[in-house]
């Protein structure tokens, strides 16, 4: 996993100070806000770097687990905005992560994208703000994307 998977970017304390009415010159006000930051869970490497590349590109910043079990570990450490989840997973489907989540009592946990490649799974996370079938289509994403964080 690189440092960009792990480390937060673009952290608030980093930006320039803002001086008198306005943004420092050549850096807008949005520039010293936190970017909403998506975690994506999924055990596909080619969704994981084309979901990276799509958010990254929108100004989100991104976090990765590949797995059930990564996923807690990577959570807890990014407190992420939104997750992008797949079901079948290696160490502990998508619904079961969760579920966890629910049993530990996190609180304000993040909205739900289930992307997945099984269509029986639109039930599979109570709750979800999306339920996308694989291949998914980058513009369909982006615009529960885009509704849920802005």
């Amino acid at each position: 996993m690189s440092s960009r998977d792990t480390h937060p970017r673009n952290d608030p304390s980093d930006a320039a100070p803002e001086t008198g009415g306005g943004a420092p010159e050549g850096v807008s006000r949005a520039a010293g806000r936190r970017r909403k930051k998506i975690l994506i869970i999924d055990d596909d490497p080619n969704i994981v770097l084309f979901f990276k590349a799509l958010f990254e590109d929108e100004g989100y910043a991104t976090c990765v687990a590949r797995d059930g079990e990564e996923a807690m570990r990577v959570f807890r450490a990014e407190k992420p905005d939104l997750i992008t989840l797949d079901i079948a997973m290696p160490k502990g489907w998508g619904p079961r992560f969760h579920h966890r989540l629910v049993q530990d009592g996190v609180k304000n946990i993040p909205p739900v994208i289930v992307v997945s490649g099984m269509p029986a799974g639109r039930h599979a996370v109570p709750g979800a703000k999306a339920f996308l079938t694989k291949p998914v289509k980058p513009g369909e994403l982006l615009s529960h994307v885009r509704a849920i964080l802005g």
